[in-house]
């Protein structure tokens, strides 16, 4: 499938306008972060991700509670009164019902689209981020916060010419995102299937509207800790992506094109291999065009023809492949099978063991704000050599 061309900086659309002005009006820092983050600081975010878990929760028992007892009422009640009505004398009925429940449901939906901006806003904000800038860099970073705060998958978009959806099917990609979008309804529906199934006695059927508030609300805590983390993702792999420039900087001069090249090339079969147009790869593949003095045409991805080349690079040049490359499978704070693959791939042709426990180390090190390089340009520096 060929995905769109991205969108040029302050095209969005409504609804990510409207999220993306809460994020930045909440945030309202000026000034990014520069040093590690302090341990307090990681301590305030576990705070604010509890409150956002805890009100979704409640929301969720509150929401569930009273369309439990309107569908007791309903059902008990005024069915049986509709029992020698016609299906016309019905519909007033039906419609009072359903239309109550559909407003119930949306006014959770806004409370909790609300709960998790607040919370993306206040985690940006203790992250170090400042998006009262009003530049695109900061325009980007509310626009991802803002979309995950709101459960909205990743626009199918290319990034800088690098298509994550070349590989995937259309209909595989349609397929989930519809699925995406009924996730709630649909797990709602089969847990109260599954309860009537095991309750059998009428008696006891009675209850189950009145179970459906514990379990939205256990779902709407799951759904709010999944946000929450990926809120951590998109706020923190900034600084990450900073720290990999820095890196680079140090040795880019003396860096040939092509070799610079390589290292982008990586990157972009990472980002292939993730089938995500993740907002953090875009951050990172700008900076490296940025860094490494490149345009984002000059990019290509071929890695089965590219791969052999490794072995060519210098000491320093396998060094900052592998961070980037390690980097880019961290970004979307998943790793998959494929990207172990290419990284233990990478590492071999480098002459440098791979270590599956270094990498979901350096995802805990991301998520809690700190570097995830495990090591310093020169320890790598000495391993190769040593290695020779």
């Amino acid at each position: 499938m060929s995905a769109s061309k991205n969108k040029p900086d302050g095209k969005m659309n409504l609804l990510e306008r409207i999220v993306a002005s809460y994020v930045e009006s909440r945030n309202g820092r000026e000034e990014e972060r520069l040093c590690a983050l302090p341990r307090d600081a990681i301590v305030a975010l576990l705070r604010v991700e509890r409150r956002a878990i805890i009100w979704s929760s409640v929301a969720g028992i509150v929401a569930g509670a009273v369309l439990g007892v309107v569908e007791i009422v309903f059902m008990q009640g005024l069915l049986e009164d509709m029992r020698g009505m016609t299906l016309l004398e019905q519909a007033p009925h039906w419609a009072w019902f359903l239309g109550f429940i559909l407003l119930m449901s949306g006014l959770e939906v806004l409370f909790l689209y609300w709960n998790g901006l607040r919370a993306a806003a206040s985690a940006s904000r203790i992250a170090g981020l400042a998006l009262a800038t009003k530049t695109p860099r900061s325009g980007l970073l509310a626009r991802a916060l803002g979309r995950a705060a709101i459960d909205l998958p990743n626009p199918l978009e290319a990034i800088h010419g690098i298509d994550p959806y070349a590989r995937v099917p259309r209909w595989r990609i349609w397929a989930w995102r519809f699925m995406y979008r009924l996730k709630v309804g649909v797990t709602s529906f089969v847990l109260r299937v599954f309860l009537r199934r095991v309750i059998g006695r009428t008696v006891f059927r009675v209850l189950i509207p009145l179970l459906a508030g514990p379990l939205y609300a256990i779902w709407n805590g799951i759904i709010t800790w999944r946000i929450m983390r990926e809120v951590r993702i998109r706020a923190f792999g900034p600084f990450a992506v900073r720290d990999l420039r820095r890196r680079i900087e140090k040795k880019q001069a003396l860096m040939k094109k092509e070799n610079r090249l390589l290292i982008t090339a990586v990157v972009g079969e990472v980002v292939m291999l993730s089938e995500d147009a993740h907002p953090s790869f875009e951050l990172l593949i700008r900076g490296l065009v940025d860094t490494l003095d490149l345009e984002p045409g000059d990019i290509k991805v071929d890695w089965c023809s590219q791969r052999e080349r490794l072995g060519e690079l210098g000491l320093a040049e396998k060094t900052l492949l592998l961070d980037a490359a390690t980097l880019a499978c961290l970004l979307d704070g998943r790793i998959s099978r494929s990207e172990e693959e290419l990284l233990a791939d990478a590492h071999a042709l480098c002459g440098l063991p791979f270590e599956k426990e270094s990498l979901e180390e350096s995802l805990g090190k991301l998520l809690n704000g700190q570097s995830p390089f495990s090591r310093n340009l020169e320890e790598g520096e000495d391993q190769l050599a040593a290695g020779r």
